[in-house]
Parts: structure tokens; sequence; C-alpha cells
């Protein structure tokens, strides 16, 4: 199969993922129509390298050279794709497959060996002490027993292996996935009022739908967990990770910043970075 038409079927993989979850983008994504759509796609279509420092850290902390990692939650694999390059043996798993079928035609470009699987974060079909370090990058959110799902990680990890965890900072007032404020802490049932009556009011009317039409956006809601970054930390070390670094901003991320001295005054409150981020070793 040629190149170009690799990228058609990358392209019109993603532009299906997409569709079946338009509703929920026209909501949540502030004037979308066709040509954000494209811009959209086509984002998640390439191989970007706009998150590379994140991985240049890790090597340089780590040497991921000849390491095998574990990129869990991969999506469409672009952090697998930067782990490989740095000379890791990488394996990409994810819980749903068309995100799979994605990261397998972007291996179709690059001819990179990297091993790919369709599967749960509860029950990981590896063998105990099976991989040098685990990334797992915005979807620990997602899951309902993070403890579960960390003892797992906890299991598949060498003595002295490295994971490296992010998820969205809610100690900050706002929620990244519906870009609301004040989600993060209030109970669900009011969230869900607070969308349906006021911050997606607008939206639904436009689009001539519902709440109840778009079952989705009450699914993706009570999934969601709002862990703070203090009860993380402690599920960590309860699950027997020593803590090696935590909530850090990378220099990349500020210097890139017209409001250096608002960034600077919200991360002395850990309001800053709207991340938050853990590297723990298991002892």
């Amino acid at each position: 199969m040629k190149e170009k038409e690799i990228k058609i079927l990358i392209y019109k993989k993603i532009e299906k993922i997409t569709e079946s979850n338009e509703d929920w983008l026209r909501l949540s994504i502030k004037n979308w129509d066709d040509s954000e759509k494209e811009r959209y796609i086509k984002a998640k279509a390439n191989l970007g390298r706009i998150y590379a420092y994140f991985i240049d850290y890790l090597d340089k902390e780590f040497n991921l050279k000849d390491k095998k990692i574990l990129d869990l939650g991969c999506g469409f694999g672009n952090h697998s794709f930067l782990l490989y390059e740095k000379g890791a043996k990488v394996f990409a798993l994810d819980i749903e497959k068309e995100f799979v079928e994605v990261v397998n035609l972007k291996k179709k470009l690059t001819n990179y060996n990297i091993f790919t699987i369709t599967g749960n974060g509860f029950f990981l079909p590896f063998k105990q002490d099976s991989f040098d370090g685990v990334i797992c990058t915005h979807t620990i959110e997602h899951i309902r027993d993070p403890q579960k799902f960390l003892q797992e990680i906890h299991r598949v990890l060498k003595k002295g292996g490295f994971l490296y965890l992010t998820l969205p900072n809610y100690l900050f007032p706002y929620e990244p996935h519906f870009k609301v404020p004040f989600l993060p802490f209030l109970p669900k049932n009011m969230s869900k009022f607070l969308l349906k009556h006021i911050f997606y009011r607008k939206g639904l009317k436009k689009i001539r739908k519902k709440w109840e039409d778009i079952p989705f956006l009450e699914e993706f809601l009570y999934e969601l967990n709002f862990i703070k970054s203090f009860s993380l930390e402690n599920l960590l070390k309860k699950t027997g990770f020593k803590i090696y670094k935590k909530n850090f901003t990378f220099p990349q991320e500020i210097r890139s910043s017209k409001k250096l001295i608002l960034k600077k005054i919200l991360m002395s409150f850990s309001l800053y970075p709207f991340e938050t981020r853990f590297i723990v070793l298991k002892e």
C-alpha cells in the first residue's frame, strides 16, 4: 500500500471516529464548523511532535534506549512513536479498538516496530515485572477505580521502573473536557444540571438537540473522576510507588507564554500547570 493511500485511510478512520462524536464536539469546541473539523482531524492524523519535550525529559532521566515501555491509553499513538525514536521497545495499548487500528496504520507509514494491543487497563495482558517504564497521559481521570488501575500498573512494572502519569489539574476550577468552570468541585447531579440548563443550553438549541438526545454527554460526565493531586499522591503511595517528581512544569510551557507573571502566581498556589503530573518509581 502506497504512503498516500495509507494517509487517506488514516484520515477517513479518524473522520469516522470524529463524526460519531460530533454533537459533543459542537458543544465543547467553540466555533465548530467544517474548517475546524478538518483541522481537528488533520491534527489527530499526523505524527506531531508538539509533546516531544516530555519524552526528551524522560529519556534524559531514565535513558529510554533498549527499555521496554508501555504506552497505556495510547490514543492515536503519537507518544508511542516518540518513545520508539528514543530506541525504546514500545507497547501501545488502548481499550478503543478504532484507536489501535489508527496506530497500526501509522506504523505502516513509519515501519516502526511498535507492538499494539487492544486491552483493558484493569487486566493488562502482561506478566509481572514486564516493563521498565509506563506512560499514562490523560487516562486515569476516566477510570472509576483508579486504585485498582494503579495496582495493575504496579504489577507489570519492574522494580525501579518508572510511571509517568498526567491528568487535568482538578485543583484548578475548570474542567477541560467540557470546557466549563466549577465542575471539579460539584456533585455530578449538580454538574449535570448546570451543563444541561446553563452551559450547554444555547449550544443544544443551536444544534436542535436535547440533552437526552446525546446519551454520551451523561455517560462521559459520570465516568469522569475529578481526582485531586493530593488524593492521587496518597493512592500512589498506598499502591507502593515512591514519588520521584510531582506537579512540575516544563520550560517550554513557560517560555511560550505572554502571561508569565500570571502563570508564576498560579503555580505558587498549585493552580498551574493545568495538568497534574507525577513521576513515580516502583520500590
